[in-house]
């Protein structure tokens, strides 16, 4: 397939290029800027969700026959910095890519990025989450991910078109911006065990339960997923492996072979909360798909690329 990949210069963007190029896929990179040329692309465009002509154009000129939807404003606290931004950007910036999908490859493929954070607060379910469970989502960034995503659904409904959706839990892994916990506390693990800092490490809220899938095995996923998933579907992802962050922390200590102080910074501090439990069967059913990486290989790799 001729594939078009938005936010193709994000975390996630460039390990799913290289998957799907490594599957005889031809990817079309598209994202707001890009430091330089991308390796394994076909055709690399910039430009920005919110300018609508901007990608009919785009997608008029490349002729995609399939898309995975990645483009959006990721981190969760920015919402309180600029809620409007992240609503326009995560929700109309879907739309647009569906409209010009509508417009110009109607029997496209399309894959949008969602988030397990649309089922909300998972403490008072006592199973695993299906994927027709109501949407509940609390905070800004969910709101926005589960109004892009029924919007998404609702395409393949209304105009016959083939929309799925993915609703991955936290995913890590090599590359990952520091702005996130699990990279920043890596990153301030290394620079100690290289002796480039004594400490303390600084840190948010370390009780936080989460579950963690590698970046690399949901960028397989994302590929299966376009390949053989249903239209108007979502599908769970997740490892459905549960550690608190500071089970994690004190891995990653470990394997860098230190014993750091450490210290709660007030400005990374969230209240304790947990990830949702996800019921993946639906997932495994359409693609064949479980998660391969186990967490230690992660840790490993994100240490080593610190």
């Amino acid at each position: 397939m001729r594939v078009l990949v938005t936010g193709a210069n994000g975390f996630v963007g460039r390990y799913l290029i290289r998957e799907l190029s490594r599957n005889n896929h031809e990817v079309i990179a598209f994202d707001v800027a890009f430091p330089s040329p991308v390796d394994g692309v076909t055709g690399q465009y910039t430009g920005d969700l919110l300018d609508a002509e901007c990608i009919v154009r785009i997608t008029a000129a490349a002729k995609p026959d399939a898309c995975v939807h990645l483009g959006a404003i990721s981190f969760a606290p920015s919402a309180k910095d600029n809620a409007s931004l992240m609503f326009s950007v995560n929700v109309v910036g879907t739309i647009n890519v569906l409209e010009a999908f509508r417009k110009n490859s109607r029997t496209a493929r399309i894959l949008v990025a969602s988030t397990a954070h649309v089922y909300g607060r998972s403490a008072d379910r006592d199973h695993p989450l299906r994927e027709d469970e109501p949407l509940t989502p609390s905070g800004m960034y969910a709101i926005t991910k589960a109004a892009a995503d029924l919007a998404t659904l609702e395409y393949s409904k209304q105009y016959g078109m083939h929309t799925m959706t993915a609703r991955p839990n936290n995913h890590i892994g090599p590359g990952q911006s520091p702005a996130f916990a699990i990279a920043s506390l890596a990153q301030q693990i290394k620079s100690i065990a290289r002796g480039n800092s004594k400490g303390p490490i600084c840190a948010g809220n370390m009780e936080s339960v989460r579950n963690f899938t590698d970046v690399r095995d949901v960028a397989t996923v994302y590929r299966l997923l376009l390949e053989k998933g249903a239209p108007d579907n979502a599908y769970n992802i997740s490892s459905n492996e549960t550690y608190t962050i500071h089970e994690i922390f004190d891995e990653l200590c470990s394997l860098a072979g230190i014993k750091p102080d450490l210290k709660s910074d007030p400005s990374k501090f969230r209240p304790t909360d947990a990830s949702p439990v996800l019921d993946t069967s639906k997932v495994q059913v359409a693609t064949g798909w479980k998660p391969e990486i186990p967490i230690k290989r992660t840790l490993q790799d994100i240490l080593a690329n610190s």
